[in-house]
């Protein structure tokens, strides 16, 4: 595999070439690709209801969604195959990433992510498959199932980039492939550094001496982003050397070697710079007080924090889809708690049981924060909550102040995430 990269800000892109074919990697939406196929991610039921196929579905027109409804239930990992509806595509390929109990797979346990690997494997490779066989020379590809499927960027990264690579070489002409990389209100585009990384371990080859990224280094800068320009133009300088050596085993062997210290460097300081998502869960009863509460939250962004509750949910997009896979995101949730939400099957049962499951794995700092007067201590059980005390927020002669002291306690357990 060979690689070239153009830096254009926000915007760089970096190529491969596998075989014949070109695989063409980019931060940037689906719908703006002139490929002849668009690949869209999707449940069971092809319900195209959140997420890319959503966005699908609102730019191809309503016929698409009928199509594709003709072939359904379908299993994960299996691929349909519809027109392109208003669109400049000649064929929309539909993956199904979601399965009748949700995200992913439809058991879980230590084997779900090998499951998921299998799912994105397989679908991957049936795509390029079905392209051949209709005889189209152009493919462009969401990574699949990171959205609203909520499938791990790791896991996507690993199956999408070895099947794109093992069948590339396998197929008899060469196709032009795209993967359009597109981060969410709880994503951000250094969770897809992976994809990266897996490609680098194709032993990539640069095509065209690369330019280092545009913008001084300069003061203003924080200590980790001026670090990441730091790394980005050495590697530029790494790659450039590759090429100049290219005849000469040894000195190959030295750039390839500090192109790897140089790429888990990279990864620790995206890392370190990335921001903490945080989920707020609350009863739509009390949607005006939660709105208070996010109010002051949102100060709290230059901590570090990226903050998300389901009046971002995008109109005409499927609002359980992105629910869930926002939460499947967070590294904290707060749940702000009140009779209506103690009265919610949804908000208990659903919410709040899987916010459960992820802070028992490890994965989720849960921290309830006691909204209105309610019966919450059975409920909440040993769990530590907000306010100290368990004082109701909106019950407090100072209401702004004690939403304010909550906040001040979640930006101090963030800094305590980050540093730990």
């Amino acid at each position: 595999m060979s690689s070239g990269q153009r830096a254009q800000g926000a915007g760089a892109e970096r190529s491969y070439a596998i075989g014949p074919s070109t695989l063409t990697v980019r931060f940037g939406d689906l719908l703006d690709s002139t490929a002849d196929v668009l690949v869209s991610s999707d449940d069971y039921l092809l319900s195209m209801g959140g997420g890319v196929s959503a966005a699908i579905a609102r730019r191809a027109g309503s016929g698409i969604v009928v199509d594709a409804v003709k072939a359904v239930p379908r299993d994960l990992g299996d691929v349909v195959v519809t027109t392109a509806g208003a669109l400049e595509a000649r064929y929309v390929f539909h993956v199904v990433t979601v399965g009748p109990s949700g995200r992913g797979v439809s058991s879980g346990g230590d084997d779900a992510d090998f499951d998921l690997l299998k799912v994105v494997t397989r679908a991957t490779r049936k795509c390029l498959q079905l392209a051949d066989a209709l005889g189209v020379s152009s493919i462009a590809f969401p990574s699949i199932g990171a959205g609203v499927a909520g499938i791990a960027p790791e896991v996507v990264a690993a199956g999408m980039t070895n099947a794109l690579h093992d069948t590339l070489l396998s197929l008899p002409r060469p196709f032009r492939v795209e993967l359009c990389l597109m981060p969410k209100s709880w994503q951000s585009e250094h969770d897809y550094i992976v994809f990266f990384e897996e490609l680098a371990r194709r032993s990539m080859r640069p095509l065209e001496p690369v330019p280092p990224l545009s913008g001084p280094v300069g003061e203003e800068r924080s200590g980790q982003a001026q670090r990441i320009l730091e790394l980005n133009n050495e590697r530029a300088q790494l790659e450039n050397q590759l090429l100049a050596t290219a005849g000469d085993p040894a000195g190959v062997a030295a750039v390839d070697a500090a192109l790897t210290a140089n790429s888990h460097e990279m990864v620790g300081a995206i890392k370190e710079l990335a921001p903490t998502q945080l989920f707020v869960s609350y009863a739509h009863d009390d949607q005006e007080v939660a709105r208070q509460f996010t109010n002051h939250l949102s100060g709290l962004n230059l901590a570090g924090l990226a903050i998300w509750h389901d009046a971002m949910i995008e109109p005409g997009t499927d609002w359980e889809h992105e629910l869930r896979s926002a939460l499947e995101a967070a590294q904290i949730g707060v749940f702000l708690i009140s009779a209506s939400f103690l009265a919610s099957p949804y908000c208990v049962g659903k919410e709040w049981k899987r916010a459960l499951e992820r802070r028992d794995a490890g994965e989720l700092t849960l921290m309830p924060v006691i909204l209105k007067p309610c019966d919450w201590e059975d409920f909440v059980g040993h769990i530590q909550v907000l306010p100290e005390g368990g004082q109701p927020i909106t019950g407090a002669s100072m209401a702004d102040q004690a939403m304010l002291d909550v906040a001040l306690a979640i930006k101090k357990r963030i800094k305590a995430i980050r540093e730990g």
